[in-house]
């Protein structure tokens, strides 16, 4: 199975990056003190990526968060999930 790469459009890359910022914010309040945040080296599409394929959540959950259209969206959809209060 080989990955097929996102096409982002120059319009979604600011936004994916606040949405990664934020995401990397979330992920520090989330994980337990024992785990790693994904490699803050990756590019914006892999870190959101990376963190939707092992943050802990139920399969069905996973699997509709990996199949939404955009890696933007799935960012959008992660910080959403993780933010307070929800």
């Amino acid at each position: 199975m080989q990955a097929i790469p996102e096409l982002l459009t120059n319009e979604e890359l600011g936004p994916l990056s606040t949405a990664r910022e934020r995401l990397a914010q979330l992920l520090v309040t989330v994980l337990p003190l024992d785990a790693e945040p994904p490699d803050p080296g990756l590019d914006d599409a892999e870190f959101v990526n990376v963190t939707a394929q092992n943050l802990r959540m139920p399969d069905g959950d996973r699997q509709a968060l990996l199949e939404r259209n955009s890696v933007l969206a799935r960012a959008r959809a992660l910080v959403q999930r993780l933010e307070p209060g929800r």
